[in-house]
């Protein structure tokens, strides 16, 4: 529900209607002051920033409390307990099921590893024959990408989850090589970790590379991996709407990047950098086996070498939200 939304501040609430919906009014004063930063900001443009809201039923604890059975009472405090040790502290009801989140904040919770398996066992279950492998690549972070990724890969198996971790910062072309030249599987999709494209898009990519693969008759999904083309998410159709939003400089950046695009010999071509691609498993070997620019903007080199193999590609118009976080330095 979260990940299918439009709006810039959603709301999930339990339809058992426990919560008085006007008690959404004391989220949104509290909304208020947890984006507005400055005299320049407003709550119109507050849900750019990442913010939650939520409900607590924590004050009628004690009210419960006189109420509920002696068993009861000591299931709730022994969950209080599970939910102390793994690390959710200075919360007092995180179980109650009204929360207020801004755009941004609900494509960075939702928008995971966990939504992204959630997704793929769905489709195993739907789709005889179907299988998937996940493979998450740390490109040398000081976070704990790597250990909750073997988290993943403990519980569900290296079959479905895998971790790659590289000692050393490659740059996102070189996590990305990595990862695909790993990958076993007849399709392969790269993917952003921040979940700017919804991974049901996916399904649109699997349309086109139909188109791009079954030649006759004889040819079919199962054997298309064969042959090299490439589908590819394109953010072309947000452009207009994108450039009101942003300063004169960005804009600036953006031009200059798509003349330079076009003078290496990119052409026809409107979204080179959507981190959303599926590859055939040839299409990949010929690609990443060639890749020499192993940081931003390697996916100009991926073109050149797809034109070069005059492999077939289909640019697909996908959803997708802007995700704060990623700094790039014009000069250092």
């Amino acid at each position: 529900g979260m990940l299918s939304s439009r709006g810039k501040y959603l709301l999930f609430a339990d339809a058992d209607g426990a919560t008085k919906f006007s008690e959404l009014e004391k989220l949104e004063q509290e909304m208020v002051k947890l984006t507005i930063e400055d005299e320049v900001s407003s709550f119109e443009s507050g849900w750019e920033r990442p913010a939650l809201a939520f409900g607590s039923r924590a004050h009628l604890e004690r009210q419960s409390i006189a109420k509920r059975s002696l068993f009861r009472t000591f299931l709730m405090y022994g969950f209080h307990l599970v939910v102390w040790t793994f690390g959710v502290r200075g919360i007092k009801d995180t179980q109650c099921g009204f929360k207020l989140f801004t755009r941004q904040a609900a494509r960075l919770c939702f928008a995971n590893l966990h939504v992204m398996r959630w997704y793929l066992e769905a489709r195993c279950k739907s789709e005889e024959g179907f299988t998937y492998e996940v493979i998450v690549v740390d490109d040398g972070s000081s976070d704990r990408t790597t250990e909750i990724g073997r988290k993943y890969s403990k519980n569900y198996g290296t079959a479905k989850v895998r971790v790659l971790t590289l000692l050393e910062n490659r740059g996102k072309g070189g996590a990305v090589t990595m990862g695909m030249l790993s990958s076993r599987g007849k399709y392969l999709l790269f993917a952003d970790a921040d979940g700017a494209t919804k991974f049901s898009e996916l399904e649109k990519l699997e349309q086109e590379m139909v188109k791009l693969t079954i030649e006759d008759e004889v040819s079919s999904f199962e054997s298309g991996w064969e042959r090299p083309a490439l589908a590819f998410g394109s953010r072309a159709h947000l452009e207009r709407q994108s450039i009101a939003k942003r300063s004169l400089f960005r804009t600036f950046l953006m031009y200059g990047f798509h003349l330079v695009v076009w003078t290496f010999g990119v052409r026809g071509i409107k979204d080179t950098q959507c981190g959303f691609k599926l590859f055939t498993r040839q299409a990949a070997r010929l690609c990443f086996a060639n890749l020499h620019v192993m940081r931003w903007a390697f996916d100009v080199e991926l073109f050149r070498i797809v034109r070069y193999f005059q492999m077939k590609t289909a640019e697909v118009a996908v959803e997708w939200t802007e995700i704060e976080g990623e700094v790039i330095f014009c000069v250092e």
